[in-house]
């Protein structure tokens, strides 16, 4: 807990298949919730990571704050208790994915339910024992698996280098000439490169002084 309450880096923690960029956590996409593994030593063979342990802890974290739920072993997955720990503990962080009226479910949802479903990629509502339905906190599972939200900013991001790869080539006569002026032969081939900061976009081409401003 020393580590959350400085603000250190807690990724040494996380599990191993953050590194794959296909593997599943179920325990995120479903209720958005990590799990920490507490070891002190470092991992025997990846040493970005802490050496694994038995009892992980379960926390959600958000901007500012890190919600501590419980210590749990490992594989507790679908263990509803730690859903209804911080909808008790923390209404706030759940109020966003209450389904809104009445609801009733025609079939009880056990934790081993949710375990295969989750394991079918099938997304699941999750009914609480007050009575509140949410819909996956972690934004849930696309058809292959991997995160709905992944794929989501994935396909933000596509459509944001179409935009650009269109405005370069609007542009293209503007380029050409910048170029020519700068002593690029008509022809050569020559190397673009898109750059980004948080507050810019821009194109800059290797061996000459021209850039070009995108949006």
């Amino acid at each position: 807990m020393g580590k959350i309450e400085a603000g250190a880096d807690l990724s040494p923690h996380l599990s191993l298949q953050i590194e794959k960029v296909m593997a599943r956590d179920p325990l995120l996409l479903d209720w958005g919730v990590y799990h920490l593994h507490l070891g002190l030593g470092g991992h025997p063979k990846n040493t970005k990571f802490v050496e694994r342990t038995g009892p992980v802890l379960f926390g959600y974290p958000t901007q500012d704050t890190f919600y501590a739920i419980g210590v749990y072993k490992h594989g507790a997955w679908s263990d509803s208790s730690v859903i209804e720990t911080l909808h008790a503990n923390w209404p706030q962080l759940t109020d966003g994915a209450k389904l809104k009226g009445e609801f009733t479910l025609a079939q009880k949802i056990t934790d081993e339910d949710r375990r295969k479903l989750r394991n079918a990629d099938i997304n699941v509502i999750t009914p609480l024992s007050d009575g509140t339905f949410l819909f996956p906190l972690g934004g849930g599972y696309a058809g292959n698996g991997v995160s709905i939200e992944g794929v989501t900013a994935s396909d933000r991001e596509r459509r944001k280098i179409e935009s650009l790869e269109r405005q370069f080539l609007e542009l293209a006569p503007v380029i050409e000439e910048g170029l020519e002026k700068s002593g690029h032969i008509v022809g050569s081939e020559v190397t673009a490169r898109l750059n980004f900061t948080r507050d810019r976009t821009w194109v800059s081409f290797d061996g000459y002084p021209v850039t070009l401003d995108v949006t």
